[in-house]
C-alpha cells in the first residue's frame, strides 16, 4: 500500500460527511491535517478509499473500515452510482456492530441508515429505504438528536408524500421547519421548504407549492447550490422542476419553460444524472401541458435515456408514462399505450402511490383516442377514486375532465352525464387555478353544447376556451378550439339558408 496514504490512515480521523456532495473536500481537508497543502494526498486517498475499506476489513480495523467504507459509500454516492453505494454502507453497519458504542457511534448509525435509504430511494426501493429510516429515527430521538430528527422527518414527508398520506407529508414537513427555525438551522430549512412545495405540489395547492420551491431556492446561490443538504438530488435543482411542474398547470408556461431550463442547465453543471432526468422531466412536462409534443418528446426521451444508464428506477415511471402520453397524443398511439402500460406497471411495483393517478388517467386518456371506451371508462373511474382517497385535488380534476370525454363519446346516450362531469372538472380547475384545464373543458362542454343544439352555451364555453388557450399560448389546444368554432358558425349559416 502507498506509503503516504498508510501514514493518512495512522495520523487522520478523516470525516465521514452526512452530506455525501462533501467526501472530497473531506478528505481533502484530513489529508492536509498530515501533508500541509500536498493536493496529491487528497486526490490519492480519495482514489484508494474503496481499498483502504477493504484493508481495513480483513485486518479487523473496525473503527478504519467504518470510516472508509463510509466514505467510499458516500463517494459512490456522489456519482449517482446508487446500487455500488448501498453495499459499502450496509458493510459499514455490520463493521460498527464490532466497535464499542458511545455516542458517536449512534450517530455514526444513523448517518449511515440515512446513506442507505438515500441509495435505496433512487434505485426504487423505497420500504427497504423506510426500514432504515424507522430505525435511524429510534437512535436519534433516544440521543435527542433535532437536527437528525429533523432530517428524519424530511424523508418520512418525502416516503408519505410518494405512498399516497399527502397529510402526513405536510404534517412531517411542518415538523422540520420548526425544527430548523428552533436550530436556526439551513439545510434543515432547506429540506423543510422543499417537502412543503412537493407536498402542496400532489395536494393541488399549487400557489402555496410555488410559494416554498421559491423560498427553497432563494438561498441557494453560488457555491450553496452545489450543496445537497441530505437530499437524494439537488435542491437547486429539484425545486426548479416541481415549480416548473406547478406553473404548467397553472398555465404559466414562459415562466415554467425558464424555471426548467435553469433546472437542466443547473443539473449539467453539477454532472448529476439523477437531477438531470428529473429535470428532462419537469420540463417535458411544461412543453407536454402547453402542446408542444416535438419538444416534449426530445427532453423525455433524452430523460429516459439516463435513467437507463445510471439504473434510476425512480424516475423512470413517471418519465415513461409521461413519454408514452406524449407519444398518444402526437399520433404515436400504438407506441404510447405500450409505455403507458409499462410505467404503470413498474409504479405499482415500486408502490409510488403519487404517480398512480396521473399514470391511471393518462393510460385511460390514451384508451380513449384507440376507440376503448369500456376500458377508458374503467380507467378513469380508478383514477378518479385514487386521486380521491389521497388527497389528490389536481389529478382529481383531470380525472373528471376524462370522464366527461369518455361520457360525450357516448353521444347522445352520455350527454347528460358528460356535462355533469366536465362541470364538475370545471369548478375543481377554477378553484385550484389550472387554466389549461379550465379551455378543455370549456372546449368539451362548448362541443356538447353544439350537438345538444343550444347555440348561446356554445359560444360562451367555446369563447372562454380560445381566451384562455390564446392568452397561455397553447397553440395547438387553440387550431383544435378555433375548428369548433367554425364548425358552430357553419352550423348556423346552414341553418339561415334552410329558413
Amino acid at each position: 500500500m502507498d506509503r503516504t496514504i498508510t501514514h493518512v490512515i495512522k495520523r487522520t480521523g478523516a470525516v465521514v460527511p452526512f452530506n455525501a456532495g462533501r467526501i472530497t473536500n473531506a478528505i481533502y481537508r484530513a489529508a492536509v491535517a498530515v501533508g500541509g497543502r500536498d493536493r496529491s494526498i487528497a486526490e490519492r486517498l480519495t482514489e484508494q478509499v474503496e481499498r483502504l475499506a477493504q484493508y481495513a476489513l480483513r485486518g479487523e480495523v473496525w473503527n478504519k473500515a467504518v470510516r472508509y467504507l463510509s466514505q467510499a459509500g458516500a463517494k459512490a454516492f456522489a456519482r449517482s452510482a446508487h446500487r455500488e453505494a448501498a453495499p459499502y454502507f450496509q458493510e459499514a453497519l455490520a463493521a460498527l456492530a464490532h466497535v464499542p458504542e458511545s455516542r458517536e457511534t449512534l450517530e455514526q448509525s444513523v448517518d449511515l441508515r440515512l446513506g442507505l435509504r438515500n441509495s435505496l430511494f433512487p434505485v426504487g426501493e423505497v420500504e427497504a429505504g423506510l426500514g432504515h429510516l424507522r430505525d435511524a429515527e429510534r437512535v436519534a430521538a433516544a440521543l435527542g438528536d433535532r437536527h437528525r430528527l429533523g432530517l428524519i422527518s424530511a424523508y418520512l414527508s418525502e416516503h408519505s408524500r410518494l405512498t399516497g398520506h399527502t397529510a402526513n407529508a405536510v404534517a412531517s414537513a411542518r415538523k422540520v421547519e420548526s425544527i430548523a427555525t428552533e436550530l436556526d438551522d439551513l439545510p434543515l430549512a432547506v429540506a423543510a421548504n422543499y417537502y412543503l412545495g412537493t407536498a402542496y405540489f400532489t395536494a393541488g395547492n399549487y400557489r402555496l407549492c410555488e410559494e416554498y420551491l421559491q423560498k427553497t431556492v432563494q438561498p441557494l446561490d453560488g457555491d450553496v447550490g452545489r450543496e445537497r443538504f441530505g437530499l437524494a438530488g439537488f435542491p437547486v435543482v429539484m425545486a426548479r422542476v416541481w415549480w416548473a411542474w406547478a406553473l404548467a398547470e397553472r398555465g404559466e408556461f414562459d415562466e415554467g419553460m425558464s424555471r426548467g431550463g435553469e433546472a437542466i442547465r443547473l443539473a449539467e453543471t453539477l454532472n448529476h444524472p439523477y437531477s438531470l432526468a428529473f429535470a428532462c422531466r419537469g420540463l417535458g412536462h411544461v412543453y407536454c401541458i402547453k402542446g408542444e409534443f416535438r419538444q416534449a418528446t426530445s427532453l423525455l426521451e433524452r430523460g429516459l435515456t439516463l435513467c437507463r444508464e445510471w439504473n434510476l428506477h425512480f424516475v423512470a415511471p413517471t418519465l415513461t408514462g409521461m413519454l408514452g402520453h406524449v407519444y398518444a397524443m402526437s399520433g404515436r398511439l400504438p407506441e404510447g399505450l405500450h409505455l403507458l402500460e409499462q410505467a404503470l406497471s413498474a409504479a405499482e411495483a415500486i408502490g409510488f402511490t403519487m404517480f398512480l393517478a396521473p399514470l391511471i388517467v393518462r393510460l385511460g386518456k390514451a384508451r380513449l383516442l384507440a376507440d376503448q371506451l369500456r376500458d377508458a371508462t374503467d380507467l378513469a373511474e380508478r383514477g378518479l377514486a385514487m386521486a380521491r382517497a389521497h388527497g389528490q385535488r389536481g389529478q382529481e380534476a383531470w380525472a373528471l375532465h376524462l370522464l366527461g370525454d369518455v361520457a360525450a363519446h357516448r353521444d347522445p346516450s352520455g350527454a347528460e352525464a358528460a356535462e355533469g362531469r366536465y362541470h364538475a372538472a370545471l369548478t375543481l380547475a377554477t378553484e385550484l387555478g389550472m387554466r389549461p384545464l379550465m379551455a378543455h373543458c370549456h372546449v368539451g362542454l362548448g362541443t356538447l353544447s353544439r350537438r345538444m343544439g343550444s347555440r348561446e352555451k356554445t359560444q360562451n364555453h367555446l369563447s372562454a376556451a380560445t381566451t384562455i388557450l390564446r392568452e397561455t399560448g397553447m397553440r395547438f389546444w387553440l387550431e383544435q378550439a378555433e375548428a369548433e368554432v367554425r364548425q358552430v358558425a357553419c352550423q348556423a349559416h346552414v341553418s339561415v339558408l334552410s329558413k
